[in-house]
C-alpha cells in the first residue's frame, strides 16, 4: 500500500467511528415523552360573614357653611381694597370700590337725556291739543290729527327709554362699591388696588360665622342607608383622640366618582369653635356599622378583583357597579365569575355586601390568567424536597459523607 492510500485510511477510520458510535447512541436513548397540559393551580380563601365591621371612617375635607365669591358686576379700575386675608367683617361693609368716574359721568348724560325727553313730550302733548282742537272745529283734517297722535306716542316711549338708561347709570354708580353680604371672613383676594378687572371677575371671596359643614364622597351602598340628621362623629389628624359631634346636612343625588355621592355633615358649631377648626382642614367622618345596615358582608383581598376582565364586561352588558372576581367550585374543579356588590374598601381588603355566600372559595391569587369556567386546581403547598446526601471517594478508596 502506498502512501498515499495509507493518509486516506488513517483519516476515514476515525470518522467511520464517530459515526457508528452516534447511531448506537440514538438507537438506545428512549423516545421524548409527550408535553402534558398543566392544569393551573390558584390560591383561594375561604370567606365567611362579618357581624359587626365596627364604625365606617371615610375621609372628608372642611368647608365654610356659607361662603360666596364677590365680584364687581361692571368692569373698571379697582381704587381700594379695604380687607385682607382672614379680616371680619360685617353685613353692609365696604369692602371695595372701583373708579367711580366714568359711571358718574353717564349718570349726568342719562339726566341730561330724561330732561330733554321730558320737554319733548311736553312739547308733543301741547302739540296734540291744539291740532285736536283745530280738528273738531273742522279745520284740519283727520290726517293731521293722526300723525301728531303718532308723535305724542313717540315722545313718551323717548321718555320711558331715557329714564330706563338713568335707572341703569344710577345701579351702575352704585355696583362700584361690594358690600359685605353677611358677616364672616374674607377667605380669599383675588386683585390688588389700581388692577384692571372685568365684569364678573372674581375679588374676594367670603366665609360665613353660621358654623362649618364636612364633605366627604359616601360609596353608594352607605348612601342608601343615611338619612338627614343621622349623627356622626368627625375626627382630624391634628386633633389626636379628639372628635366632634356632627350630623348628616344634606345628601348628594348624583355620583360624582367611582359611585360615590357628595354628603355634607354639619359640625357642632361650639365644638368647632372652641377646637379652631378651620376650612379647609382634612378630616374624616365617622358612621355608625353600616350606617344602620346590619346586613352580613364578607372581607376580601383587592388581590381577587378580575381585573383583566373589567373592560370586556363594561364593553358587554356592563357591571351594573359591581366588581368582578372568581370562585372556585370544587366539585368540578373550575372557577366561576362573580359579579358583587363592594361597599367600600379599607387597607388592602374589600368590603362585599352581596354576590358572595358563606363557604365560598374566592381566588386570591392568579386571578388575572383566570376565565370563566376554566378547569384549575387549588394550590397546596409544595412538599419539602428530600436533602440529596453527596458521596466522595477518599483516598482509601472509601466514600466519605
Amino acid at each position: 500500500m502506498n502512501k498515499k492510500a495509507m493518509n486516506t485510511l488513517q483519516t476515514c477510520v476515525p470518522l467511520f467511528l464517530l459515526t457508528v458510535t452516534y447511531l448506537f447512541s440514538c438507537g438506545c436513548s428512549e423516545p421524548p415523552q409527550p408535553v402534558k397540559n398543566r392544569i393551573p393551580a390558584v390560591k383561594t380563601q375561604v370567606v365567611s360573614p362579618e357581624s359587626s365591621l365596627g364604625a365606617r371612617r371615610i375621609s372628608a375635607v372642611i368647608e365654610a357653611g356659607t361662603s360666596t365669591t364677590l365680584a364687581f358686576p361692571i368692569g373698571g379700575t379697582v381704587v381700594k381694597i379695604s380687607v385682607e386675608l382672614g379680616d371680619t367683617v360685617s353685613k353692609g361693609q365696604e369692602l371695595a370700590r372701583i373708579d367711580p368716574t366714568p359711571f358718574e359721568i353717564a349718570l349726568r348724560s342719562a339726566d341730561a337725556q330724561q330732561s330733554a325727553a321730558r320737554s319733548s313730550l311736553l312739547a308733543a302733548r301741547e302739540q296734540y291739543r291744539r291740532i285736536k282742537t283745530l280738528y273738531d272745529r273742522g279745520i284740519v283734517p283727520e290726517v293731521e290729527l293722526d300723525n301728531q297722535r303718532a308723535a305724542l306716542k313717540n315722545a313718551e316711549s323717548s321718555l320711558e327709554v331715557a329714564q330706563a338708561q338713568r335707572v341703569k347709570a344710577q345701579d351702575d354708580l352704585r355696583r362700584t362699591i361690594i358690600m359685605a353680604p353677611f358677616n364672616g371672613k374674607i377667605s380669599e383676594k383675588s386683585v390688588m388696588a389700581f388692577q384692571e378687572v372685568g365684569a364678573g371677575e372674581p375679588v374676594l371671596k367670603m366665609i360665613g360665622q353660621d358654623g362649618l359643614k364636612a364633605r366627604a364622597l359616601v360609596p353608594e351602598a352607605l348612601v342608601r342607608s343615611l338619612r338627614t340628621g343621622s349623627p356622626v362623629s368627625v375626627g382630624f389628624a391634628t386633633l389626636q383622640g379628639e372628635r366632634i359631634n356632627g350630623a348628616v346636612a344634606e345628601i348628594g343625588a348624583q355620583a360624582e366618582a367611582g359611585n360615590a355621592y357628595p354628603v355634607l355633615i354639619s359640625l357642632d358649631r361650639a365644638q368647632s369653635t372652641d377646637k379652631g377648626i378651620m376650612v379647609g382642614a382634612a378630616a374624616n367622618v365617622e358612621f355608625a356599622s353600616g350606617g344602620g345596615d346590619e346586613s352580613p358582608v364578607f372581607l376580601v383581598p383587592f388581590s381577587a378583583l378580575a381585573m383583566n376582565d373589567i373592560p370586556r364586561l363594561a364593553a358587554d352588558k356592563g357591571t351594573g357597579g359591581r366588581a368582578p372576581l372568581f370562585v372556585f367550585l370544587p366539585e368540578q374543579s373550575i372557577v366561576s365569575l362573580r359579579l358583587v356588590e363592594v361597599r367600600d374598601f379599607s387597607g388592602n381588603m374589600l368590603t362585599v355586601t352581596s354576590g358572595l355566600s358563606e363557604g365560598d372559595e374566592v381566588v386570591v391569587a392568579g386571578a388575572s390568567f383566570l376565565k370563566d369556567g376554566m378547569t384549575v386546581r387549588r394550590w397546596e403547598p409544595e412538599t419539602p424536597r428530600e436533602g440529596i446526601v453527596m458521596s466522595v471517594s477518599g483516598p482509601s478508596g472509601e466514600s466519605e459523607k
